[in-house]
């Protein structure tokens, strides 16, 4: 509403300009012979004066000529058929025409109506400085050309030739300047930029998808990789939230299956962090999903078993690996770690089931294998769990009740450990606990629910010690 006002207090100002001048103009033009006489009183030169108020009234009408054009044409009409604000440069070319031919009358007023003397001079040199400059006049009438057209403007990304996208930080009479991701400036003359077949990177959104690929082994589940590929895309912050991300099987080469992923980021510049995070998330997820990213080799591997018998087999062998590289259990011994290996429950989920609610009591911890969980605490989203990482460990080792709900944002796969095969372990080697209270205690998580922020780690894996020690003793008894 303001700037509706402020524009149409401009405009009114424009308009109460322009019929100052027109009166003035006018004026000076009824009153022409007088005020020719009585300059001549004072200069006592009749042709003189005679030319001095016409060189006057030349340059008045200019300005004249120069106000109304600003005022009308570039004030109201284009604003109206372009719907956005004419170009300073095209602006500024009209004023330079209106004022050069103003000039020209006044020259001609004082060679005394010598017209053909200055066509014919003015004519010879336009030929002489054209053809000298006919680069820089292409230039200057390509940059008002894309100033209308408008094919990109401050702040588009574009791509120039192959290999060459950079953002547009400024347009003049004469080139475009480009700035490219290593912040280098490429100056390109606007007849190349008019010319060329550009693509532009902002246009008709500034959104952009990007288009990343990554191979993977054949012998991996389709349907399991999709959602280990989905779930690093969304774990990535640049994307865009809520926008159609897609995992797609591409083909096949020499090292295995190839996959696309296609993510969208808010603008193109976010594009080098996304592709950095999201090739960082993959790796994580699939390091703790116990898959590698293959190279090159040859392998034979002879079998009856059908291909699905082959999946199920990958996945007990990998159960060892992926626990062992989770955190907590690094106080366990490898014998242990495999125990636990043999007797854990692989749980799946759909999106948007409930994996935990808060409140309940804890009789297991879980480890995520494949896909992003959605951490809630009364009702409010508090974070996300990625693949690698344990929860739960909290109610199952001191009987706390679960302190969070937690659901699935995409299909997921978990460990499940039970408090049984817990206690079994931590019976045959009671100092585990303390190991497993110092792991805890140095836990992000633990330390946000602590007893105070001067709590050392140290006084806090005792304190947990104690309470895992009274709780299995509870439990047990």
């Amino acid at each position: 509403m303001s700037g509706s006002i402020g524009r149409g207090r401009a405009d009114g100002q424009s308009l109460a300009t322009l019929a100052a001048i027109s009166i003035l103009f006018i004026a000076g033009n009824i009153s022409r012979q007088y005020l020719t006489e009585l300059a001549g009183r004072y200069i006592r030169d009749q042709v003189l004066s005679s030319i001095l108020i016409a060189s006057i009234l030349w340059i008045l009408g200019g300005v004249l000529a120069d106000t109304a054009v600003k005022a009308v044409i570039f004030g109201r009409i284009l604003p109206r058929i372009t719907r956005h604000e004419p170009p300073l440069l095209l602006v500024n070319l009209s004023t330079t025409i209106i004022f050069t031919i103003a000039l020209g009358g006044c020259i001609v007023t004082f060679l005394d109506g010598s017209v053909t003397t200055l066509l014919t001079t003015s004519g010879a040199l336009t030929v002489v400085v054209g053809f000298a400059l006919r680069e820089l006049i292409q230039d200057f009438f390509c940059g008002i050309a894309i100033n209308l057209e408008r094919p990109f403007k401050m702040g588009d990304w574009v791509e120039v030739q192959k290999d060459l996208v950079a953002r547009v930080v400024e347009i003049n009479w004469r080139a475009t300047h480009l700035l490219t991701d290593s912040h280098k400036t490429v100056i390109v003359p606007n007849r190349m930029m008019a010319s060329k077949n550009l693509v532009n990177y902002s246009l008709p959104e500034r959104s952009y998808r990007e288009n990343m690929k990554i191979v993977l082994g054949n012998e991996h589940d389709p349907d399991r990789i999709v959602s280990i590929l989905t779930a690093a895309i969304l774990a990535t912050s640049e994307v865009i939230p809520g926008a159609k991300h897609r995992v797609r099987l591409e083909g096949f080469d020499e090292r295995g299956t190839v996959w696309s992923l296609k993510f969208w980021v808010a603008v193109y510049s976010d594009r080098i962090p996304a592709i950095h995070n999201v090739y960082a998330n993959c790796i994580r997820n699939l390091h703790a999903a116990g898959i590698e990213i293959p190279y090159n080799r040859s392998e034979v591997i002879m079998s009856g078993r059908s291909l699905s018998t082959v999946h199920e087999t990958a996945r007990q062998r990998n159960n060892f690996t992926i626990l062992r590289r989770v955190q907590l259990f690094k106080a366990l011994h490898d014998a242990e770690v495999q125990k636990v290996a043999d007797r854990l429950s692989e749980l799946n989920f759909a999106a948007d089931q409930v994996v935990v609610m808060q409140g309940d009591a804890g009789q297991s911890l879980f480890v995520l294998v494949e896909g992003l969980l959605t951490v809630s605490v009364d009702d409010q989203v508090v974070g996300t769990i990625r693949a690698g990482s344990v929860f739960g460990e909290m109610s199952l080792l001191t009987g706390e009740p679960r302190k969070a709900t937690v659901m699935t944002q995409t299909a997921t796969v978990v460990l499940e450990v039970s408090a049984e095969l817990m206690h079994e372990i931590m019976t045959s080697r009671p100092s585990i606990v303390d190991d497993l209270a110092l792991i805890m205690a140095r836990n992000k998580t633990v330390k946000a629910v602590s007893s105070g922020p001067e709590a050392s780690v140290k006084g806090e894996s005792s304190l947990l010690a104690d309470k895992i020690r009274t709780f299995f003793r509870r439990i047990h008894t």
